[in-house]
């Protein structure tokens, strides 16, 4: 009898501060670009400690829910944007308004990779070997299109299919072209069989960066 009672108070226990997480403070505001005063859309924002997190909308609004009471470091991120941390203080049943300004870090842009899973993560947790080509890089080797930016590129092997209408392929580490999908931000252009314009039909003047996965 002792043991269950015992188990039953330990369970309890774990529960209760569950239970008391949950509150009604609320925080709310908006993200703000400092040089433009532009509301940000998709700025991500946490906080810290805790699995709460939220993203502003396409507006650059956001609201967190359920927070702990007290002070709170909230962390606001944005691609292109220095992280910001912002300090506030949670009351029970008090909303609270917050309005963020982020500062410009170009520096920002090229730390983030889209994976095939098209989620989000900093290179330097990326599970997977991910070569970046900069379009710093793509300037040093001169080079005018997509066919001309990946030559050299470890594991890759791009092949002109097609004098007459510049079709060509992709290989990646030894597989054949069908096994390589090309994406545009995100979204596939084409597989390596199904491209009926050819890399070379894709300026560098319009790529801010490349990522072969």
């Amino acid at each position: 009898m002792k043991q269950r009672i015992c188990l039953l108070s330990l369970l309890m226990l774990a529960v209760l501060p569950l239970l008391a997480e949950k509150t009604d403070a609320m925080l709310f505001g908006d993200v703000k670009a400092v040089r433009t005063s532009e509301h940000l859309p998709y700025v991500t924002l946490t906080v810290r400690g805790t699995t709460l997190a939220t993203t502003t909308d396409a507006s650059g609004h956001f609201k967190l829910a359920h927070l702990p009471l007290g002070k709170q470091t909230i962390v606001v991120t944005g691609i292109g944007y220095k992280t910001q941390v912002v300090e506030v203080e949670m009351k029970r049943g008090q909303p609270t308004e917050c309005f963020i300004l982020l500062e410009d870090d170009p520096l920002n842009l090229q730390q983030v990779v889209v994976t095939g899973t098209r989620t989000k993560h900093l290179m330097r947790d990326v599970p997977i070997r991910t070569e970046l080509i900069s379009a710093k890089t793509i300037e040093v080797k001169n080079a005018s299109n997509l066919f001309q930016a990946l030559e050299g590129t470890p594991g890759v092997r791009v092949e002109n299919q097609c004098q007459a209408c510049n079709f060509t392929m992709v290989r990646m580490q030894g597989l054949g072209a069908e096994h390589t999908q090309v994406m545009v931000n995100g979204q596939p252009l084409y597989s390596g069989l199904a491209g009926v314009y050819g890399l070379e039909q894709v300026a560098t003047t319009d790529i801010g960066q490349i990522e072969v996965i």
